[in-house]
């Protein structure tokens, strides 16, 4: 599934184009070398300028282990009833093959045109754009996805909870981190539809918080940012362990104890 502008919607008016992505995983690999695969994406692509949707994208991913020799082995250990001859899984570059297709055709220009500060991925964490999906670009081996491309993607990103926490000026301990608790706040429901995924569901619910975000005049700013995916990222908010001092993290006295644990 890859959706540009829709008949009725507008096209995008202005950059970056704010891709909100969720992704799944692990995979194969999580569950046998510590390394976690990705198993789905799903995109929702928002137009900063009217704060509409104006795109989808969603792939299922075949774990890297299951790709080449990987797949002759499973098959010669594995009877052919085990095997989903309709399975749509890509690798993951194939996956990025088609979502740099994708792109171009939203913001209707050639690919060779696009820059950077065009796209700007907004993730649920940090750890989406910092880690799990630079991680991915290196399976089997490093560099399986050229760092370039890798640089273009994921060196500067919006986490949704720090976009919260800014634009509704909240303290950090009472700031929703969960994105139901942050429609909750906003007023909004939980959109059900039962044809999607769990994936694209929560890919949704960040659509539903972004638009809302937008309308109520989000100025669209990463909040993390570095020059290479190999450097680590500056950070426009603390981390949580940079606020520990302002916490009194200790454990209350023992009963019948003096003292603080």
């Amino acid at each position: 599934l890859g959706k540009g502008p829709q008949p009725g919607v507008e096209a995008v008016q202005g950059v970056p184009l704010l891709l909100a992505v969720f992704c799944n995983g692990p995979g194969l690999r999580g569950a046998v070398a510590g390394e976690e695969e990705l198993t789905e994406i799903a995109v929702i692509a928002l137009c900063p300028k009217t704060g509409r949707e104006v795109g989808r994208f969603h792939r299922f991913v075949r774990p890297s282990a299951w790709v080449g020799e990987g797949e002759v082995t499973l098959r010669q250990r594995f009877s052919g009833a085990c095997f989903n001859g309709e399975c749509t899984a890509a690798p993951f570059t194939d996956v990025l093959a088609d979502l740099l297709d994708w792109i171009p055709s939203l913001l209707c220009v050639p690919l060779d045109e696009v820059q950077r500060e065009d796209v700007l991925l907004v993730t649920a964490r940090d750890h989406e754009a910092q880690q799990m999906l630079p991680s991915q670009c290196n399976l089997p081996e490093p560099g399986t996805v050229d760092q370039s491309l890798q640089d273009f993607f994921f060196c500067r990103w919006a986490c949704l909870k720090d976009v919260f926490r800014q634009h509704y000026s909240l303290d950090a301990e009472i700031s929703p981190q969960g994105l139901r608790a942050m429609l909750k706040h906003m007023g909004l429901g939980c959109p059900q539809e039962r044809r999607l995924t769990f994936c694209m569901q929560d890919c949704t619910c960040m659509g539903r918080i972004v638009e809302e975000l937008l309308r109520s005049g989000w100025e669209v700013q990463p909040t993390a940012w570095r020059d290479t995916v190999a450097d680590f990222p500056t950070f426009a908010l603390p981390r949580w362990g940079e606020m520990a001092p302002a916490f009194d993290l200790r454990l209350p006295p023992l009963p019948g104890t003096l003292g603080n644990r």
